[in-house]
C-alpha cells in the first residue's frame, strides 16, 4: 500500500467518523417536511429525497402505514473520540 492509498483511507476514514458522530437534526428535517413523526417512529414518502449524509445514518428501512419507516444510528461516544483522533485528516 503506497503513500497517496493511505492518505485517502486516512481522509475517509476520518470523514466518515465526523459524519457518525454529529447529532442529526430531526427538526430541520421534520420542518422541511423530509420526515415526519409518528408516535415515537419516523417515516418518509421518498427515501431518495433525503439528504446524501443522513440517507448514510439510517440503520434500518421498512414499509409501514405512514409510509417508509426509518430508523437512526445513533452517535456515539467511540465514535467522537475518533473523529477526535482523525481531525487532522478531514477534507
Amino acid at each position: 500500500m503506497n503513500q497517496n492509498e493511505m492518505s485517502e483511507i486516512r481522509t475517509m476514514v476520518a470523514n466518515k467518523a465526523h459524519a457518525f458522530s454529529q447529532p442529526i437534526n430531526l427538526e430541520k428535517l421534520i420542518s422541511d417536511g423530509l420526515i415526519k413523526k409518528v408516535g415515537k417512529s419516523y417515516y418518509t414518502d421518498d427515501f431518495n429525497a433525503l439528504p446524501e449524509n443522513i440517507k448514510k445514518r439510517v440503520s434500518s428501512i421498512s414499509k409501514g402505514r405512514y409510509g417508509i419507516r426509518i430508523v437512526f444510528t445513533k452517535e456515539t461516544k467511540k465514535m467522537a473520540k475518533l473523529a477526535e483522533e482523525f481531525k487532522l485528516f478531514r477534507e
